[in-house]
């Protein structure tokens, strides 16, 4: 219990009024004024605290897909971390994920990627990827090398079901088609895709290929 020593007063120890005794390292012992713990349960509060426990359950289900295509880059936590900040809309209660915002791959800048990136159905569950190649140069000093290996990866959100696509595709190429999951058809497909060097040295960032209607 603290305690307050005064010629005036004696020793006063615990709280009194608006001011609590207190034994300090340096001044002895000191009154300071007492001030009410603060509420853990602010409404900011409860809305962090909500926002990331549905973010962690809706990535569940991808948790070591991003273990692989965030490897070097914190995996699991640095995805839930980019959908926290940029990828979840709504209010608590009503938590949603913006699926466009959504970054399955962090990367070095050495592994550039641009221009238009698009997925469209082909027939049954075959989607067809097609990729920008206008920046590709063969001087090894750039960034977009024409062997940069290419991957994607498609999300069924209603089945929480998500795969990750690995042909013997390159960059130079243009464009691959995807198989994807019987019990997938009827439903949605969202894509993304990256690019690896050659060796798998390191990634681009991902890039959102849109939804497919299966």
């Amino acid at each position: 219990m603290a305690t307050f020593n005064s010629t005036t007063f004696g020793e006063i120890s615990g709280r009194h009024g608006g001011a609590v005794a207190a034994k300090t390292k340096n001044n002895g012992n000191i009154l300071r004024v007492y001030k009410a713990p603060s509420n853990p349960n602010t409404g900011k509060q409860i809305a962090q605290r909500t926002k990331f426990a549905f973010v962690l359950a809706y990535l569940s289900c991808m948790r070591e897909l991003f273990k692989y295509s965030f490897k070097g880059k914190g995996g699991f936590d640095t995805a839930v971390s980019y959908a926290f900040k940029n990828a979840v809309t709504g209010s608590v209660g009503n938590w949603s994920m913006d699926l466009s915002k959504l970054v399955v791959s962090v990367g070095s800048e050495n592994v550039y990627i641009s221009g238009t990136h698009t997925a469209t159905l082909q027939s049954g569950t075959t989607v067809k990827v097609v990729w920008y190649t206008g920046n590709i140069h063969y001087n090894p000093a750039d960034s977009a090398k024409p062997d940069d290996v290419v991957s994607v990866v498609f999300f069924n959100e209603d089945l929480r079901e998500a795969m990750l696509y690995e042909p013997e595709v390159a960059r130079i190429d243009g464009t691959l088609e995807a198989e994807l999951p019987d019990n997938w058809a009827g439903g949605k497909a969202h894509g993304w895709m990256y690019y690896s060097r050659a060796n798998r040295s390191s990634n681009s960032n991902s890039v959102y290929l849109g939804e497919v209607q299966l």
